[in-house]
């Protein structure tokens, strides 16, 4: 199963989302709806505000 299929079996397919990703840390889509617009660069911008604010608890990044 790919992270797609996981995405639009499980999350979309559940009903109680209607978009929905998966990304890596660095940004990179993994698996996303085909309703879901969102690009790397969101992704990448999303997650570095995340992981700034969870570096204080997080000391192997």
């Amino acid at each position: 199963m790919s992270w797609a299929d996981l995405v639009n079996n499980n999350l979309v397919g559940s009903g109680n989302v209607s978009k929905a990703a998966i990304c890596g840390f660095d940004g990179s889509i993994w698996g996303k709806s085909d309703n879901f617009k969102a690009s790397t660069p969101f992704f990448s911008d999303s997650m570095a505000h995340f992981r700034r604010a969870l570096s204080p608890l997080c000391t192997s990044w």
